[in-house]
């Protein structure tokens, strides 16, 4: 190879490869599409996730709906006497044993002097009661917020009772005080060692001043949930009402966590409320005219509701209490967030004597039609007596008030009354539409 062929190689080889010039448009365009794609990518993969985890949740772990809450039917009240007499004892054939038995419990009871330490032993009994009780009772702060005078927003916290009445498999509902909570905008329930956790209100009623809260299981420690205690609804249909001990339990005395003893010192009269009664007991426990609480007979059982309503007049600071035995129904139907059916109607029994001297047919008489009710909008009318309701007879008021009480909101219902016309009671039918308590 020549100089100069050599020469001209160097110099192929000394040449300097230039670089392809950057399309910075199309670049742009790549990277722009890539993020685009990749935020399309991650929003369908979102959406996915969002729609398709609570099918894939509830398949491998399914959700249980709450139990139906059922509360039981009411227990015949037995009264000590009656325990210590069996049917064998009731045999002719047993009467001497039976006297003698009788007579061997009589000289027990004559030894037994009442004298300071048997009251002082009375009392620590009935203390030690109560403080069992507690495990049923809880407190209930209601958190509400209001504006001060210089327009700034604060918030106040007020407390009342709570009794924890049934348990449907997920929470704990807990029936309480609706004046109390009506304006809150939050609740808290205060359990046992000063546990605090979140609640709910499943239903209100006005017309009986009650609401019933849920606190969710999962929120309370599985060591506090042992020590809990669902209070069972007694009977408030005593057989033998004055007398009767009872203690209270909430807020007797106007503070929470009060409780009181004392007996039943009247037979009750009748308050007549929109499509129900109730049955209102006086007592002679001293407490706050704004006292609340739950009464409690001897054998842990909730027999009546304290209210702010009194026997009479002249009586304002002795406590006095819905019977549990009318409310049943209703708590029961709270409990399970069900509409309380409604028709509007303030009604009372046609006494016997009454219908025989004057011919007034027996079953509900109307004594009052409430305001653009659907007992209003069907015609209903004050003297008006209801002698059947949807295909039941109904002889007294308490037969209209159990089949409303069974009834739905919306469901058609045709009520049979006997209207006076002049000197007579004309039948007449009329259908109405069921509505709820507002």
């Amino acid at each position: 190879m020549t100089e100069e062929e050599q020469k001209n190689q160097s110099e192929v080889i000394k040449e300097r490869i230039k670089e392809r010039p950057v399309n910075k448009k199309k670049l742009l365009r790549k990277t722009l599409t890539t993020a685009l794609m990749a935020v399309m990518f991650g929003l369908i993969a979102c959406l996915t996730f969002i729609f398709l985890e609570p099918v894939v949740s509830n398949w491998l772990y399914p959700e249980t709906e709450p139990d139906p809450i059922i509360f039981p039917e009411e227990e015949e009240e037995v009264l000590p006497e009656d325990m210590l007499l069996q049917d064998e004892d009731l045999n002719p054939d047993n009467e001497e044993a039976l006297s003698e038995e009788e007579a061997k419990m009589q000289a027990i009871i004559d030894s037994i002097k009442l004298d300071k330490e048997k009251y002082s032993e009375l009392y620590t009994s009935m203390s030690d009661y109560s403080r069992s009780l507690q495990n049923s009772m809880v407190t209930v702060t209601a958190v509400t917020a209001d504006v001060d005078w210089l327009n700034e927003t604060y918030e106040t916290k007020g407390q009342t009772y709570g009794v924890i009445i049934a348990d449907n498999g997920k929470e704990f509902m807990i029936l309480t005080d609706r004046n109390a909570i009506k304006h809150a905008k939050e609740i808290e329930v205060t359990l046992r060692d000063e546990v605090v956790v979140k609640a709910e209100t499943v239903k209100s009623d006005e017309e009986i001043g009650l609401s019933v809260l849920s606190i969710k299981k999962a929120d309370v420690p599985d060591w506090v949930q042992d020590r809990l205690v669902i209070a069972p609804l007694g009977s408030s249909n005593f057989r033998q009402t004055v007398g009767t001990p009872i203690i209270v339990m909430g807020c007797p005395m106007g503070v929470v966590g009060s409780a009181e003893y004392g007996i039943v010192s009247t037979e009750g009269i009748t308050l007549n409320r929109t499509d129900v009664n109730y049955k209102l007991f006086a007592t002679d426990i001293f407490g706050s005219p704004s006292g609340t609480g739950v009464v409690f007979n001897l054998r842990g059982q909730i027999v009546g509701i304290v209210t702010a309503e009194r026997y009479s007049s002249d009586t304002k600071n002795n406590l006095a209490f819905i019977g549990i035995s009318d409310l049943r129904k209703q708590i029961e139907n709270m409990a399970n967030a069900k509409e309380i059916p409604y028709i509007g109607i303030v009604g009372v029994d046609v006494p016997l004597k009454i219908s025989q001297e004057q011919g007034i047919p027996m079953g509900a008489y109307v004594k009052d039609v409430k305001m653009n009710s659907p007992a209003m909008l069907a015609g209903i009318q004050n003297g008006d007596v209801i002698v059947e309701f949807s295909g039941q007879a109904v002889d007294k008021y308490a037969n209209y008030t159990a089949m409303l009480r069974d009834m739905e909101p919306g469901q058609e219902v045709t009520i049979v009354l006997m209207r006076p016309v002049q000197d007579r009671f004309q039948r007449m039918e009329i259908k109405l539409n069921i509505s709820a308590v507002k």
